[in-house]
């Protein structure tokens, strides 16, 4: 296996951790910091732009939608580069600083 195929597997493993939690994204300024992690640690932006997190007006979002964001966001940090630091930022992060699901509201919006 490829060093960056061992990311992918980690990365595919979080993301499965995490929803088995139901948490699905980091909450708030703990997302921005990640988008900003990733951007600083990319090897270049190709002009590719990073989608970003949903929070403020889009932090209404249901958990499923917030949790495919994340995992789009870090399929862009594979591409440029900068997946392994965001792991890591990601894996850091306590359960309190995670948007978290009830069981019960993983696809409801909260308008």
């Amino acid at each position: 296996m490829k060093a960056d195929e061992g990311m992918v597997s980690e990365k595919n493993a979080f993301l499965a951790e995490i929803k088995e939690k139901g948490l699905s994204s980091p909450a708030g300024m703990h997302w921005e910091r990640l988008k900003e992690y990733i951007l600083k640690y990319a090897d270049s932006h190709d002009g590719d732009k990073l989608l970003n997190p949903l929070i403020l007006g889009a932090s209404m979002a249901s958990h499923s939608v917030k949790y495919e964001r994340l995992s789009s966001q870090l399929d862009w940090a594979e591409k440029h580069g900068s997946l392994k630091q965001a792991l890591t930022y990601l894996k850091a992060l306590a359960e309190d600083k995670w948007n978290q699901s009830n069981g019960n509201d993983w696809d409801e919006d909260y308008f």
